[in-house]
């Protein structure tokens, strides 16, 4: 997708506030992935993949959906994620594995994100250990062309490694002034290195996924860690008063 784009400052994938937040992304769930290893999937046409585009809701069959919502009290457009676990229903980007690959060179993933709870939009939780998991995986290509995949969740509690996967836990620690807002940093180029050290560094992002239990407002990858102050008013943690 933006393998031959010149990538510098930074890029935002998903943002809930425009016209078609998801246009990047698909949204999957185990009806839908079954159907495809049955041979369903995106329609075919003679240059590729066809991609339908997606009403809001985006059904994700039986499984669950990402819908565009508004976040109580604060008022922010958000899309929540909801299934009955972030294996069962996620959103992906690239939409199709088929339709290629992210191609993204900025080493820093940052997200907006929100446990909104087990009970409806809006609906304030009682606990956090009663908070739906949320579960961030980036598929990664090292400079040899190796790929791994980082999935970080709040679900975790110790990292585990395998030749596959690493499972780093995820902590959410909203600030008393954001309503249960946190900005997720993932520094994947530290991250890759400290999980597989004898691995090339990072060369490039290759696919990203939010599973369910997530409230999102904005995912953006970034050429550097860059303090608040210096973003965009759009991809600030501002909550109104």
């Amino acid at each position: 997708m933006f393998k031959h784009s010149f990538q510098a400052g930074l890029l935002a994938v998903l943002h809930a506030n425009g016209s078609a937040p998801l246009q990047l992304w698909s949204v999957e769930g185990e009806k839908k992935l079954r159907d495809r290893e049955r041979g369903g999937g995106a329609l075919r046409g003679s240059h590729g993949p066809v991609h339908l585009p997606l009403p809001l809701p985006f059904p994700a069959g039986k499984d669950g959906a990402a819908t565009r919502a508004t976040d109580h009290p604060t008022g922010l457009a958000c899309i929540d994620i909801t299934g009955t676990s972030p294996s069962s229903t996620f959103i992906a980007c690239p939409p199709d594995v088929r339709a290629g690959e992210l191609g993204v060179r900025l080493p820093h993933l940052h997200l907006l994100v929100k446990s909104p709870g087990p009970g409806p939009v809006g609906a304030p939780s009682s606990s956090a250990s009663s908070q739906q998991p949320v579960s961030v995986e980036v598929t990664v290509r090292d400079a040899e062309g190796g790929t791994r995949r980082l999935r970080a969740s709040t679900a975790v509690s110790t990292p585990r490694v395998t030749p596959a996967l690493a499972a780093l836990p995820l902590r959410l620690a909203p600030a008393p002034t954001s309503a249960g807002w946190c900005r997720v940093r993932l520094d994947l180029a530290a991250l890759l290195s400290r999980a597989y050290p004898a691995d090339p560094p990072l060369a490039e992002v290759v696919r990203l996924r939010l599973g369910a239990g997530a409230r999102v407002r904005t995912v953006y990858f970034a050429e550097a860690d860059y303090v608040e102050g210096d973003l965009p008013a759009e991809l600030r943690l501002v909550v109104p008063a």
